[in-house]
Parts: C-alpha cells; structure tokens; sequence
C-alpha cells in the first residue's frame, strides 16, 4: 500500500513538470479524531505497573507554500507546510517507584515538522475530489517523559500518510478545502519501555481545514 501511494506521488510530481504551476500560499487548522487509549506497562523485576493514557493530540495550525495545476477534468497540487503538534498523556504508578513524590503526572510530547502533501483528482465544475500521499519530516522534539526510568524516545525523521481532499475553487485563485488526514503511525510508536515498543493501537488522524491563495 505505502508503495502504491510512494508511486502515486512521484508520478503527479514528474507530471506536474510538463505543466505551468501557480504558486501560493497555504494555512490549515487541524483537528485531532483520534481517540483516547490506555496502554499497561509492566516490569517483573523489580516489580513495577504503570498506566499509560493517551488523552489525545492538540488541535494545530500549519502554514506555507501551495502549487496547484488543473484543467477542465483533473488537478494537481502540492504543499511545503510547517506546523507544531503535541499529544498528551497522563502517567500512573499503580505498582513501582516513580523516583518521584507524583503517583500520577501529566506529560506532553510536542515535536515541530515540515509536511508535504501532494494530491491529485478531478474537478468537477468549481469543485475538486482526490487524494494523495503525505511526508512528514520531523525537524526537532520536546520529551517531557524523562523521569521514568526504562521509558526511551525514539523517533523516526519521517512518518507517512494519505489525505482525502475536498474543496471549493473560487476564481481561480482562491482554494478552500477539508482534508481527512490519515496517518501510518500509531501513537506511542516513538517511545518504548525496557526496549520494547509501547504498541498502542491509535493512530493520530485529524480533520482539517484549509485556505490557499494562489499568487
């Protein structure tokens, strides 16, 4: 599947050459579907039991740069966004030693990223429905889960995904759009506990919403 969608990707971009682009720029505000989860972390020896809860992902806003090309039946298009995400978790001992005097305490991962998304469909009248792969590069992270010890973050540079588009054309230039974002990590899949990964079954999808104005 993720090659399929890789394949997709590169052929719109090799097509998107023999055209001429518009240029513009982009703004998304992302909402977070995903729901919450509860993982059990246990080690034998010596004996410790810890709950991980996933509460969920911040709603965020992402900006940058949009290219778009179409004609009478199908679309093409491409961004360079940047954005900051966060997902929040609360942690509770139930058996162990935090080496802490918290038993239970609230923690927040938060990582910066460029995005590209790319999307290719059809347009019907002032209308456009497709889809395509997205890439995510990790630029840097904040780890606020440091006092635990055992727990380890390890996150990969990029992350995949695939986005529906729907949207509006107004006048050539103007784009508003709604986007299900899909992506092909779960959550928890940069940490692991006595180097065995957390193994949540969430995946951080949102619903988001777009502006583009082409130049």
């Amino acid at each position: 599947m993720k090659r399929i969608i890789l394949s997709m990707g590169f052929l719109c971009l090799a097509l998107a050459g023999f055209s001429q682009l518009a240029f513009g720029v982009r703004s998304n505000y992302s909402i977070s579907t995903s729901t919450s989860e509860i993982k059990e972390l246990v080690q034998l020896e010596p004996m410790e039991v810890l709950d991980l809860e996933y509460k969920g992902n911040a709603n965020k806003f992402s900006y940058g740069l949009m290219l778009h090309d179409q004609n009478e039946r199908v679309f093409f298009s491409g961004e360079l966004l940047y954005s900051k995400s966060s997902q929040e978790f609360t942690m509770s001992n139930r058996l162990g030693n935090f080496q802490r005097d918290e038993s239970i305490r609230d923690f927040t991962y938060s990582q910066t990223e460029l995005s590209l998304p790319v999307a290719a469909g059809l347009v019907i009248g002032n209308f456009k429905l497709g889809g395509g792969p997205i890439l995510n590069y990790r630029l840097g992270e904040e780890n606020a889960l440091d006092f635990v010890d055992g727990i380890e973050s390890r996150s990969k540079k990029i992350n995949m995904g695939f986005q529906l588009v729907a949207g509006m054309i107004i006048n050539n230039h103007i784009h508003l759009d709604i986007k299900r974002e899909i992506n092909f990590h779960r959550v928890g899949d940069n940490y692991t506990y006595n180097g065995e990964p957390f193994k949540m079954q969430t995946t951080p999808n949102t619903l988001s919403i777009g502006l583009g104005i082409l130049l």
